[in-house]
C-alpha cells in the first residue's frame, strides 16, 4: 500500500498545483474582465441566512447574502457570503459596493474582491504559496510511503548469509 502512494504522491501533487493554479487564473481574468469596463453602484443587501459552525471552541458564522441592482430598467441579483466580522458590517450597513461590466452587466461581484483578486502579483503569490504547502505535504507524504529501512532487504537471496554460516 505504501508504495502505490509514493508513487501516487507526485502525480497527485501535480494535479493539485494545475487546479489551484486554474481557480487562481481564472479569477484573475473573470475581475480583471469586469474591471477593465466597469459601473461602480452601491447596491441594498439583503440577509438570506446564516450558518454557524463550532470547531475546537471557536464558533464561525457565515452570512449569507443577496443584492439587487438595475442596468438599463433592467433588475439583476446577486448573492454574496462573507464570514464573521465581514459579514456583521452588512446587518449595520445595508449597502454594498459592486462594479458590472459595461459590456455584460450579468458579469458583477462585489468591488473590494475584485480588486483583489485582479491583482497579477497576488495571483502569482497566492499560487506559489500554494505550491509551497503542497509540496511540504507531498514531501512528508512521501517520506511516511517510502519503506523503512528494516524493511528492505538489501539480499533478498541470502547470500551474505550464507557465506557467514561457512566461515563460522
Amino acid at each position: 500500500m505504501k508504495t502505490l502512494i509514493s508513487k501516487l504522491v507526485w502525480p497527485a501533487y501535480l494535479a493539485g498545483v494545475a487546479f489551484l493554479s486554474y481557480a487562481g487564473i481564472n479569477s484573475f481574468l473573470n475581475a480583471s474582465s469586469i474591471l477593465k469596463d466597469h459601473t461602480v453602484v452601491e447596491a441594498p443587501i439583503k440577509l438570506v441566512n446564516t450558518t454557524s459552525r463550532t470547531k475546537r471552541g471557536h464558533t464561525s458564522t457565515t452570512y449569507n447574502f443577496s443584492y439587487t441592482y438595475t442596468v438599463d430598467d433592467r433588475d439583476y441579483v446577486s448573492k454574496y457570503s462573507a464570514v464573521n466580522e465581514k459579514g456583521e458590517r452588512f446587518l449595520v450597513s445595508p449597502l454594498i459596493s459592486i462594479a458590472y461590466s459595461n459590456a455584460d452587466p450579468a458579469m458583477v461581484g462585489v468591488l473590494h474582491v475584485l480588486k483583489r483578486q485582479s491583482s497579477l502579483g497576488r495571483m502569482v503569490k497566492g499560487i506559489l504559496i500554494a505550491a509551497l504547502i503542497l509540496g511540504l505535504f507531498a514531501l512528508f507524504i512521501a517520506g511516511w510511503a517510502s519503506p523503512d529501512d528494516d524493511e528492505v532487504d538489501d539480499d533478498p537471496e541470502g547470500v551474505n548469509s550464507r557465506d557467514q554460516s561457512q566461515t563460522a
